[in-house]
C-alpha cells in the first residue's frame, strides 16, 4: 500500500505504479482525514476482507504465479526503449505517456509466463531494429 502525504497526496508517477486506487469516503463537515486516519481505515478494511484480493482469480491456459514488481520493471523499460527507438515517444508528451504505459502494464495483471513471452518479443524488436 502507498500512502501520498496529508499536505500533497501521491504524484501522477507514484500513482502509474498503484495496483488499485482507493478513496475513503467522508462526510461534508469534515471532507478529509488525516494519513494516520487512514493507514488504519485501510488496514482495518483489509483484515475485516481477510485480505482476500479484489480482482477475480484469471483463467489462463498456462498456470503461473503474478509477474514480480522487478520483472514488469524490466518489461516497461524495454517497452519504453523500444518506443523510443521508433520515434513514438515525442519530448513534449514523453513522460504523461510513460505514465500511461506502466498503467498499462500494471492493469495487465500479467502472469511470469505473460512477461516473457512479451519481453522477448520487446526484445526480438529492439535486435531487428538494432540491425538496421
Amino acid at each position: 500500500m502507498l500512502f501520498g502525504s496529508e499536505k500533497t497526496g501521491l504524484s501522477n508517477e507514484h500513482l502509474s505504479y498503484c495496483h488499485t486506487l482507493v478513496r475513503i469516503p467522508t462526510v461534508a463537515d469534515c471532507p478529509s482525514m488525516n494519513l494516520g486516519q487512514a493507514v488504519a481505515v485501510c488496514a482495518y478494511e483489509l483484515a475485516r476482507a481477510g485480505l482476500v484480493p479484489t480482482r477475480p482469480p484469471r483463467l489462463t491456459l498456462h498456470l503461473s504465479d503474478a509477474a514480480s514488481a522487478q520483472s514488469l520493471d524490466h518489461l516497461f523499460d524495454r517497452a519504453a526503449r523500444v518506443l523510443d527507438q521508433v520515434g513514438y515517444l515525442k519530448p513534449k508528451s514523453r513522460r504523461a505517456t510513460l505514465l500511461k504505459l506502466r498503467r498499462l502494464i500494471l492493469d495487465l495483471d500479467l502472469t511470469n509466463y505473460d512477461a516473457r513471452i512479451l519481453g522477448g518479443i520487446l526484445a526480438q524488436i529492439e535486435w531487428k531494429l538494432g540491425q538496421g
